[in-house]
């Protein structure tokens, strides 16, 4: 909340023994200029010649800012060179910086949280107004108006909560997976795992579990009040398969856990316990 605060949302590159590293380049200059927005940098694709594009979020510099979704092109050769760079002031039309405002008097912020290409596109997937937002760009950072109602598609899974995904993958016949959080029940201080499916133009599958998303309620008898499962990651695997992958915790432990689903959305019964599984608790430290 300090608008003073300097989040670059940078690029960093890690030599291969793990000991050495710097950053390379960056969503805005990288140099704290007047007027420059704090970004953080979420996820990242590598590209033709060297270039590296970047998603992520972004916000003015004041305490009651809105986060926008934001998408960028770092400038190519800076990964090579080591030379710290910002945004191709070419992208997105000559924005540079390309900021989303599907919900302009919406309280809520918007967010990039995962990067996918879908052939010559970049797919977004994140956050828009407590809704889980697509959002499908053009390789130049231009909007692709052609998708969904005009370049973004949101989907609300359960009324009066937060749905968001952290994750996104594209199938090679062009469908869209998305997994992140639903808050569910508990007074609505629970959240589970969610799990959408989309046309290649980002229609709800309906098919698929429950009219096109999967979201099993996280257990808060085991749990606790609080309990949390949520997806960071997913890959499509062999059959139509989908693994999906997070972070399952309560008030005094937490654990990684994995599913596997079915092409139809139902957990694969051949995965884990009934097409789950996780690691042994760790124990929260009470001295933190």
């Amino acid at each position: 909340d300090e608008p003073a605060e300097h989040w670059y949302g940078r690029l960093y590159r890690i030599s291969p023994d793990g000991f050495r590293g710097d950053w390379v380049a960056s969503m805005t200059s990288g140099d704290g200029r007047p007027g420059e927005p704090k970004t953080f940098l979420n996820d990242f694709l590598f590209g033709p010649g060297g270039e590296v594009i970047g998603a992520g979020t972004s916000a003015e510099r004041r305490p009651d800012a809105r986060s926008h979704a934001a998408l960028a092109r770092l400038l190519p050769g800076a990964v090579d060179r080591g030379s710290p760079a910002g945004p191709d002031p070419s992208f997105g039309g000559g924005v540079g910086l390309v900021e989303s405002s599907f919900f302009p008097d919406a309280p809520h912020l918007e967010a990039a949280n995962a990067l996918s290409r879908q052939g010559k596109k970049l797919l977004i997937a994140g956050e828009g107004n407590n809704d889980l937002l697509l959002t499908r760009y053009t390789r130049n950072g231009l909007l692709d108006r052609r998708f969904g109602r005009g370049g973004a598609v949101t989907t609300d899974f359960r009324a009066f909560t937060v749905d968001r995904a952290n994750a996104v993958a594209v199938a090679a016949d062009g469908e869209i997976f998305a997994a992140g959080s639903s808050g569910h029940g508990c007074f609505r201080q629970c959240v589970s795992m969610l799990l959408a499916r989309y046309g290649k133009n980002g229609r709800l599958v309906r098919k698929f579990g429950a009219e096109g998303i999967v979201s099993p309620n996280v257990d808060a008898d085991a749990y606790g009040k609080g309990a949390a499962e949520i997806a960071y990651d997913l890959s499509l695997r062999e059959q139509g398969k989908i693994l999906v992958g997070g972070i399952v915790k309560g008030p005094n432990s937490s654990r990684f856990f994995l599913r596997r689903f079915l092409a139809d959305g139902r957990p694969d019964p051949s995965f884990g316990r009934r097409g789950r599984l996780s690691t042994l608790p760790v124990a929260a430290d009470r001295r933190r």
